[in-house]
């Protein structure tokens, strides 16, 4: 008897969503998803107008036929301001998932 496949869970989070120019945030997607199921995670600069300083290498924690993946982003911004952290797109198995946006305040550095 075949069991139908649980549909892809995903979601974005950050560590903070208040830094100061030029520091850093740490962004994780997790993608919870059958362990035979394709996913590729956005590469590039897809959070503008946050700039990408560094992609981590993807984590993997499995469970039975189940499997959780975190991708880690470094993202900064050098002006100060209110951004919105646009949707990322994660395709699993050719079909797009989505994360919420989230809003970032950047501000200034005291002189």
């Amino acid at each position: 008897m075949a069991t139908a496949q649980e549909t892809p869970k995903v979601f974005g989070e950050a560590d903070t969503t208040a830094i100061r120019i030029g520091e850093q945030i740490k962004y994780s997607i997790f993608v919870e998803a059958d362990t035979t199921d394709q996913v590729i995670f956005p590469e590039g600069q897809t959070f503008s107008p946050l700039e990408t300083v560094e992609s981590f290498k993807t984590d993997t924690t499995r469970s039975g036929s189940r499997m959780m993946l975190q991708k880690m982003y470094a993202l900064t911004q050098f002006d100060s301001g209110y951004y919105k952290l646009p949707v990322q797109r994660i395709d699993i198995n050719g079909k797009g998932y989505f994360t919420d946006s989230l809003s970032i305040a950047v501000n200034t550095v005291p002189v």
